[in-house]
């Protein structure tokens, strides 16, 4: 089956959204929420499971990247769903579905289930972003950790122009992603196929310089609108424990704080890239087991 890489929804207002509908037009409805920076050409790696699965995976893009419009008046996650989404699940008519995060994209699919609780039948995160204000989170850090990540959100006002500066260069992006990974991730880093998604990928979420970057470190320097503790979705965890761009320690915190978490997968052989690349097949029957408790 043919994916459809490229779409829009024109917003009341003018902007535009975009998304990508990969897997089976036919399938069980799934929210992916791409990386930081990321596009919807990311979910081009879950294609053909997706297929096999019978799911339908809808790629949305957030302000800023790719197809999707800067949007300075949203001011958080909680807005971009209420507004932005509301208008893409009624587009598409969609009533049940469920969300699917990768790394940054964690934040925006737990605003999606904090904003349509009633209609969100899992969620499923794979090597999460934690909310970096989150006192907890942060107590859960060593004190040079939590330094370093505190003068970092104080720099974010840096971001923008720094992804600008490397906007047209995507593959330099690539070799800073290798030289901070581990074993498994050089490896499937140096692999031609994974470098042209993920080239393609950054290319889409920077064509417009540092726009989506810096909307979603607004949202991630900010605490989020919502207590993680109100969660009240299925949720299922994939970690790789050699992930050394966004540590385990964060999927521990998820653990701990969402209520509702059943399962908690911690693999000790992948890692950032590695993870969603080789365990697609298993992330996706999570997918639908988390859907199937649903009551």
């Amino acid at each position: 089956m043919k994916a459809k890489a490229d779409n829009t929804l024109t917003l009341a207002g003018g902007r535009s959204l975009g998304y990508g509908l990969y897997g089976d037009p036919d399938g069980m409805p799934l929210i992916y929420c791409h990386g930081f920076p990321g596009s919807r050409l990311e979910a081009k790696l879950a294609h053909q499971e997706a297929c096999r699965q019978a799911i339908k995976i809808i790629a949305v893009e957030r302000p800023g990247y790719g197809l999707s419009e800067p949007a300075p008046t949203l001011l958080d996650l909680a807005q971009w769903a209420r507004s932005d989404m509301a208008q893409l699940l009624a587009h598409l008519k969609l009533e049940r579905f469920a969300l699917m995060a990768v790394s940054g994209g964690a934040p925006a699919a737990l605003a999606l289930a904090h904003a349509f609780a009633g209609r969100v039948t899992g969620l499923t995160l794979v090597c999460p972003l934690p909310p970096l204000t989150d006192p907890a989170f942060q107590a859960l850090l060593s004190p040079a950790k939590r330094l370093a990540l505190r003068l970092a959100l104080a720099a974010k006002g840096a971001i923008a122009p720094l992804v600008g500066l490397v906007a047209q260069h995507p593959r330099l992006v690539l070799r800073i992603f290798r030289l901070l990974a581990g074993r498994s991730d050089r490896e499937v880093l140096a692999r031609s196929e994974l470098q042209e998604v993920i080239s393609l990928s950054l290319e889409q979420a920077l064509w417009r310089g540092g726009a989506g970057c810096s909307w979603d470190m607004r949202a991630y320097s900010s605490p989020l609108p919502f207590p993680l503790t109100s969660c009240a979705t299925p949720t299922t965890l994939f970690h790789g424990e050699e992930d050394n761009i966004v540590p385990p320690l964060a999927s521990h915190f998820y653990q701990q704080q969402l209520p509702h978490c059943r399962k908690a997968h911690f693999l000790s052989d992948a890692g950032h890239f590695s993870l969603p690349l080789y365990r697609m097949a298993m992330i996706l029957t999570a997918v639908r087991e988390t859907r199937g408790t649903e009551g």
